[in-house]
């Protein structure tokens, strides 16, 4: 009978991972990271372009609510849509950002209006309103961008 005392080691008892178990756990995870990491920003820009698509319907409803006050799109200013929408900020001019709720108005007169934000990712989302064109209502954000 053997006997062991407490400062003895039994190596054939050990347990543990061996350098090529490790190698391969490191290589499948960097396969799923290589996977997964394009998808996750995938989903971030599709977020922030939602937010800005919002954003802009939000604003084209306060845009037709005011005209209906004002008799049309012509005599619309942005101090009457901040009036009328106080939570955005309506910016005369391009370079407004959707993180900031900020809404460019442009072109507006008798016949429409246009309203951009730009997203986080840098996108460029628009609604342009033209009642003498066809379709009437044109939503654009750039290539490869449909909403």
């Amino acid at each position: 009978m053997t006997t062991y005392s407490a400062t003895s080691v039994d190596r054939g008892s050990q347990r543990g991972f061996t350098f090529v178990e490790m190698l391969v756990a490191m290589i499948v995870l960097g396969l799923l990271a290589a996977v997964m990491i394009p998808a996750v920003l995938g989903q971030r820009e599709k977020a922030e372009g939602a937010s800005a698509q919002s954003l802009l319907r939000t604003g084209a409803s306060t845009v037709e609510s005011a005209a209906v006050d004002a008799d049309g799109y012509a005599t619309l200013t942005t101090t009457r849509l901040a009036a009328t929408e106080p939570n955005f900020s309506w910016l005369p001019a391009a370079g407004a950002r959707a993180i900031e709720n900020e809404i460019s108005v442009t072109g507006l007169g008798p016949q429409g209006y246009t309203l951009s934000t730009t997203a986080a990712s840098g996108r460029v989302y628009v609604i342009e309103k033209d009642l003498t064109g066809a379709p009437t209502i044109i939503r654009t954000c750039g290539t490869g961008c449909d909403w």
